[in-house]
């Protein structure tokens, strides 16, 4: 005679490989019990279990258990059992007849009182199920995992395996990303307030100057003048006032020089310097591409060779010029005498302004796990009370990747109002 009877609830016919086939069942000597309450349920997962494959092994399972005659599978014996009224049990444990986890319960307590000495367990994974059982004593086996049956059906996993081949495809494409040279979409300025009012600093700086430079004077004239106090390069009044003459130009020119330096700088102080790049995270280089940005108006834009210049430091007259000194040529030891190469356009970048600013660029090819840096854009505001933050829209399209990436880089500006302190 089996030692134990064992009571599946209905998911273990419908998730779970059949328990006649697992290990605690075959090594012991158990009967599997079979209660009215769980044909029912049977009978109507046949028809609405969530898969297919999980439908036709209900309906098997059915087909199974509605053969005439004792009911044996793999040496274990399946047994039907179906209570008398459960009203009165129902009632007594506090069970609810029309819950069917309630009714196998009730029905289990009802075998029990038939069948006294009787070891029984219901085999169940629902949590539920196993809180209830110990409250009225009942012992639960709680069924392996490894019993747990995939519910994929034939389509189904035909669905996955096309899921996996699309993102192994992916996975094959470049992946790009645009951003700022700080690998973010969004970067912070802090703008100071430039100081309008310069002539102090130019005065300053023309007497420095015009100390490191002073106007010459013709030498003294000297009787008996001999061999030994003889100079090559005498400073006589016709040369030095061509050497001062051109001295005075000099200064005239530096002066300009200053007032551009200082227009410069002050430019400078409302210059943002914006360095962007595309990145391929891919694991495939990205080939012929096309990068389109956006800028709103309110400033200029314009790329390093047509920014704002300082202008060219001038050059002192060198007395050698006027004969008053020999020629040094040591300012030129060192010098570069090869021609600066001019910045060539290759094809594909440009800077568009219409009310606001287009900017177009081309790349070949980018490699995986490598980025392309955008040529530096100079965004210039007109004063310090025109400057604001901004955003950039973005498009980029390459040969080999199905969809264009867009977004947007924002710029914020944070402007700091220099402060005159009193004393």
């Amino acid at each position: 005679m089996p030692d134990m009877t064992l009571f599946p609830d209905t998911n273990i016919f419908v998730h779970y490989s059949p328990i006649e086939n697992w290990s605690f069942a075959v090594e012991l000597p158990v009967a599997i019990t079979i209660c009215l309450s769980t044909i029912n349920e049977l009978d109507k997962v046949k028809y609405s279990a969530s898969s297919n494959a999980a439908k036709r092994r209900v309906q098997a399972i059915v087909k199974k258990f509605g053969k005439t005659g004792p009911l044996v599978f793999n040496k274990i014996l399946f047994e039907f059992y179906i209570p008398p009224d459960l009203t009165s049990i129902s009632a007594a444990q506090l069970l609810d007849k029309d819950d069917n986890d309630d009714i196998l319960i009730a029905s289990v307590i009802s075998y029990q009182q038939n069948h006294p000495g009787k070891k029984v367990s219901i085999v169940s994974a629902d949590l539920g199920m196993q809180l209830k059982c110990k409250t009225r004593d009942i012992q639960v086996i709680i069924p392996d995992e490894k019993y747990l049956i995939e519910e994929d059906d034939a389509a189904q996993k035909e669905i996955k395996k096309l899921a996996t081949e699309l993102n192994h495809l992916k996975n094959l494409q470049p992946k790009l990303n645009l951003s700022f040279d700080n690998g973010k979409s969004f970067i912070h300025f802090d703008m100071h307030e430039p100081w309008k009012t310069m002539e102090d600093e130019i005065q300053q700086e023309m007497l420095l100057i015009k100390e490191k430079h002073p106007l010459e004077k013709p030498d003294e004239k000297k009787e008996n003048q001999s061999l030994l106090n003889f100079s090559f390069y005498p400073k006589t009044p016709e040369k030095v006032d061509k050497y001062n003459a051109a001295m005075e130009t000099f200064y005239w020119d530096y002066e300009i020089y200053l007032r551009q330096r200082m227009d410069f700088d002050y430019k400078q102080k409302l210059t943002l310097v914006l360095n962007i790049e595309l990145c391929n995270e891919g694991t495939t280089p990205a080939k012929d591409g096309h990068i389109y940005l956006h800028f709103p108006n309110g400033f200029t834009l314009v790329e390093e060779k047509d920014y704002y210049g300082k202008g060219i430091e001038p050059r002192p007259p060198d007395p050698a010029s006027f004969e008053m000194a020999p020629y040094d040529l040591s300012h030129l030891l060192g010098a570069n005498y090869f021609p600066n190469l001019p910045d060539i356009n290759f094809g594909g970048f440009s800077i568009e302004e219409t009310n606001s600013y287009d900017v177009n660029d081309q790349f070949t090819t980018i490699n995986h796990h490598f980025c392309r840096p955008i040529r530096p854009l100079y965004v210039l505001f007109d004063t310090f009370e025109a400057a604001q933050s901004f955003e950039i829209s973005y498009e980029v399209t390459a040969a080999n990747i199905a969809d264009k990436l867009t977004g947007t880089l924002s710029v914020v500006l944070n402007k700091i109002l220099d402060v005159i302190e009193e004393g």
